[in-house]
């Protein structure tokens, strides 16, 4: 028996078969991409026929987030009596603080310098919070878990006359995490509420964020699910959507601002 003609052949066919397998494996990028390209392509027809703009990036990207089991902060004296110079009232599990000395904004208002300067030190868990918007009469920070904003867990800011006079803040704590499953991709998101007529025409799609939402029980336990929040303006008015991250379906009616 020839040993090395076998051989030989046998590297022959393996070489043929790599090739065959990287061939297959060129093809299906390839394809993945041309779908891609063409699911795009229909999206971005599908928002000039309903006369909507995007005016955010959208990314095909997926992750994989857990529903969280949160309860609200219980606040111990001690901790109250380090936010110095507030008139503080707990109420339905939300913090009310009234600023003695109210606190003036410098213009123009920096997020990251306001939660550096003031919320550190005034605010309990200040540096747990993420900046989500600003009007002229109200500053809003989210709590952030693992990066994700929790858009029930709010510091609201009240203004008057350039400055912070009050707020309101809610706290969950987490205690303890479901199994990770993968969610889907904003661009899947706003498909899927284009598809079913959800977003209303001659709107502007301002912003798309993945974080964590739920409804709220006047129980001690809550649970947090991972949702796209979808900010929309329309007609001179903010209509946010809360959109479930795991099936796509909407959390909340739409809210209005």
């Amino acid at each position: 028996m020839n040993w090395s003609r076998i051989k030989t052949i046998f590297i022959l066919a393996f070489l043929i078969l790599n090739s065959f397998l990287g061939y297959q494996l060129w093809e299906k990028q390839t394809k993945k991409i041309e779908m891609a390209q063409v699911y795009e392509s229909s999206m971005d027809e599908l928002l000039l026929l309903k006369h909507i703009t995007l005016a955010t990036e959208l990314s095909v990207e997926q992750t994989q987030m857990s529903q969280l089991n949160t309860q609200f902060a219980i606040y111990s004296l001690q901790e109250l009596y380090h936010v110095s110079k507030q008139n503080i009232l707990i109420e339905n599990e939300q913090l009310h603080a009234q600023l003695m000395e109210p606190y003036p904004l410098a213009e123009p208002f920096d997020p990251y310098l306001f939660q550096q300067n003031f919320m550190k030190g005034h605010v309990l868990n200040g540096e747990q919070y993420v900046f989500d918007r600003k009007t002229p009469t109200e500053i809003v920070y989210l709590q952030k878990i693992q990066d994700y904003p929790i858009f029930l867990s709010t510091v609201k800011f009240s203004i008057e006359d350039q400055r912070v006079v009050e707020y309101k803040q809610v706290y969950h704590e987490v205690v303890n995490k479901g199994t990770e499953q993968p969610v889907i991709s904003s661009f899947t998101t706003i498909r899927a509420l284009l598809d079913h007529q959800v977003i209303p025409p001659n709107s502007t799609i301002q912003r798309v964020t993945l974080g964590y939402y739920g409804q709220i029980y006047e129980i001690e336990s809550q649970v947090l699910t991972p949702v796209w929040r979808v900010l929309i303006e329309h007609e001179g008015k903010q209509i946010t959507y809360y959109v479930n991250a795991f099936t796509g379906a909407l959390e909340s009616v739409p809210l209005e601002q």
